[in-house]
């Protein structure tokens, strides 16, 4: 029964009128281990012929896909590792430092630490000095609050 339905199916198959349901039958039925008829070994080697390469085919291209993403990983770790090597490159090569400048006397940089601290106490010594000599004009202000208190107290 199974070879008068592969016979019609072969003839629709060379006529190029099978569904794919149809053709997928017959690689079914040619592939398994049944007994063959003679007038069908033609088509049976063509049918198996057509599944290992198919199969050659599936791993041929899985071969492709594979080198393919080797090749795209490895270009993607050498883009990685050359942006790397370029920031360390830029962090560690380090422009020549300017001086540090510790303070501005009259609009000149003092780069030197000892001549800025130098000055910072000659600054603040003739703050203090000003401010000392200010300040000991206040203290009639304070014999004045004490005269003051003596007065409120006696009323």
């Amino acid at each position: 029964m199974d070879f008068n339905k592969a016979n019609k199916l072969l003839d629709k198959y060379f006529a190029g009128e099978t569904s794919l349901e149809e053709e997928k039958w017959l690689q079914e039925y040619f592939n398994s281990e049944r007994e063959i008829p003679q007038d069908q070994v033609y088509a049976a080697e063509l049918f198996r012929f057509f599944g290992r390469e198919a199969v050659t085919e599936y791993i041929e291209n899985e071969r492709l896909i594979t080198q393919y993403r080797r090749g795209s990983l490895l270009k993607v770790a050498s883009i990685a590792a050359a942006m790397l090597i370029l920031i360390a490159a830029l962090l560690f090569i380090q422009k020549p430092a300017e001086p540090v400048v510790y303070a501005y006397i009259n609009g000149v940089p003092i780069t030197d630490k000892e001549i800025a601290m130098q000055e910072t106490e000659k600054a603040l010594a003739l703050v203090s000095e000003k401010l000392n000599h200010s300040t000991a004009d206040l203290s009639y202000l304070s014999r004045l609050a004490d005269i003051k208190e003596k007065f409120t107290k006696e009323k």
